[in-house]
Parts: C-alpha cells; structure tokens; sequence
C-alpha cells in the first residue's frame, strides 16, 4: 500500500510525552515482554503456569483463553467437561472444556484464576512447534495493552486511581474513543472508499481481512487483484477470500491509496464478526495503545513507530 497523507476526518492527533498521571495514579506493569512472530506474524510471548513456561499467542481478536489439551493435562488444572464453551471466528469454532489457572505470570505480573478453554488450537505454530495457549480478552481486558510489534514487545499495564493513562512511548498519536466489542475487542473505524466500515485490533489476523458482508452493506465494489486463496482461524476450517484493490484507507492518522486487501466471503452462520479485522500488516508497522481503563485507543503514525527492529 502506499502511505500519502496524515489526518482523517474526526481524528485527533497530538504530539504526546510518555505515561503520566496525576502524583496518586499507581501503575503496575509487566513491562515489555519480548515478542516472537509466528509465520503469519501474530505475537507469541511466554507465559508462567504452575512453575512451567509456554508460549501463547496474544490475541485481541478473541474474546476467551485457550489451552492445548496436552498442556491441560500436564498441569493437572481442574476442569468441569459437563460444560463447553464455543469460541467462533473467522474461519469456524471450536468446542472445548473450560479450566481454571490459578495464576498465570506474565514477567512480574500475576493474573488470578483465569478461566481457559481447554482443546486442539489450530492455526498457530512457532518454529514448527504448536502453541500451547492463547490469550484473550478475558486476561488482556484486564489491562491497557501496549502493542509495539514494530520493536517486538508488547506491554500490560494496570492502572489504579488514574484519570488518564498514556501510551509508554513519545510519538504522534491520534485519539479515538473505542467501544468494546461483544468479544471485548477494541472497535474503531475503518474507512475504505470514504465509507465508515466497523473494525477491530486484532493482532491474531495476519493482514487486513474485509468481510464481504459489511462491503454489501456499504454498497462498496473494488477493482479485483491477482491472487486468491483462503484464511483459516482457530477453528481449523477455511474461507474462500481473494485480493481486492480500494482507492483509499485510512485508519485512524494514516491514509492509504491504491490499496489492496484480503476480502472473505461471509463467514459460517451464526458469526458475529466486525467488518473489518486490522491485523499484522498495520500492526508491525504501528505502535497502538488500547486503554481499556478510559476507553481510548491510541494510535501511532507509522513515521513515529517504525525503527530498526521492524525490519528484522
């Protein structure tokens, strides 16, 4: 895509100083946690559970917390199979068995009894080993999430008594208030073509995935690009999508032309799934901050994100 413009209508954008508050504000942090890719470019960092280390993706798009069966199994976690819970995405669902984690450590920082759904996890792999978790909304809500893919790390912070809190980085960034999804993803506009589509971070999409359903309902067409396939998600299955070519995106400061993105077609019944998924073609490019304690997302422009680390 190519980069030609700063500042979409209704956005604000502001030159800003690191984390402040005011004297009383108290803010634990896990502070940056380093961050590996999968080859689809989702972030994976190690997580502690009953003594033992595992890598778990991270991921926004997702409203639950997975375990691998066999990482269950080996922590003895207890678990209640009469009950399943369905995690549905982009490509289909999962059914699985719901245990609970006493804790789990993520560097200094310990979350409480979590709730994690027990299964097979497809669709994610770290030099050629599955995964052995994910973690989502249920864990990540419970902080404001500091994604700097672009330098590799991400960062939980938890703040208390604080009226406002800011991203852990100088650099522009424009300031949209966010509504949680019914998954607890963050929501924010999407433009493509002039018309407002609803999207969501999410680090576990590889790339900017469209929905054809929310182009129908926009009354938008594209010019198609070479190339097709499919995109699979959590539940092993897959979607017909192909590659079509916009004249203008913008997502929050930054402003696209002549873009081209993955379009699906209309995923199985039942999904409830945004419009637009904005996933690791503009998240290793950008640095974002989603505060869910004041219910703002910060977004970066690219000039002030990118370094040396986003291209190694």
């Amino acid at each position: 895509m190519r980069y030609f413009g700063l500042g979409a209508v209704g956005v604000l954008v502001v030159l800003m100083a690191p984390l402040a508050a005011r004297a009383d504000c108290q803010v634990r942090t896990t502070g940056p946690l380093p961050v590996q890719l999968t080859g689809g470019g989702a972030p994976v960092i190690t997580v502690g559970i009953g003594g033992q280390k595992f890598q778990f993706l991270v991921d926004t798009g997702a409203q639950g917390s997975f375990l691998n069966y066999a990482v269950a199994q080996s922590l003895n976690l207890d678990s209640d199979e009469s009950l399943t819970t369905q995690h549905d995405g982009v490509a289909g669902a999962v059914q699985s068995f719901e245990r609970v984690a006493p804790t789990i450590e993520l560097g200094p920082t310990h979350v409480l009894n979590a709730v994690m759904s027990v299964g097979v996890l497809h669709g994610g792999q770290l030099d050629g080993a599955v995964l052995d978790g994910r973690l989502g909304n249920n864990v990540l809500d419970r902080f404001d999430i500091a994604l700097d893919l672009p330098h590799r790390t991400i960062e939980l912070l938890a703040p208390d008594d604080c009226d406002r809190v800011l991203p852990p980085w100088p650099g522009d960034f424009a300031i949209l208030p966010f509504t949680a999804a019914d998954n607890g993803s963050a929501q924010l506009p999407v433009l493509i073509d002039n018309q407002t589509l609803n999207g969501i971070i999410d680090t576990g999409a590889s790339g900017i995935l469209v929905q054809q359903s929310a182009l129908n309902q926009a009354g938008l067409t594209a010019d198609a690009a070479a190339g097709g396939g499919v995109v699979s998600g959590i539940g092993g299955l897959t979607l017909r999508a192909r590659r079509e070519v916009f004249n203008s995106l913008v997502i929050g400061p930054d402003v696209y032309s002549d873009v081209t993105v993955t379009v699906a077609d209309s995923p199985f019944e039942g999904a409830v799934l945004p419009g637009v998924l904005v996933g690791e073609d503009y998240l290793q490019r950008h640095r974002v901050f989603i505060s869910y304690s004041t219910g703002k997302i910060y977004l970066a422009t690219e000039a002030s994100s990118v370094g040396p680390a986003a291209s190694q």
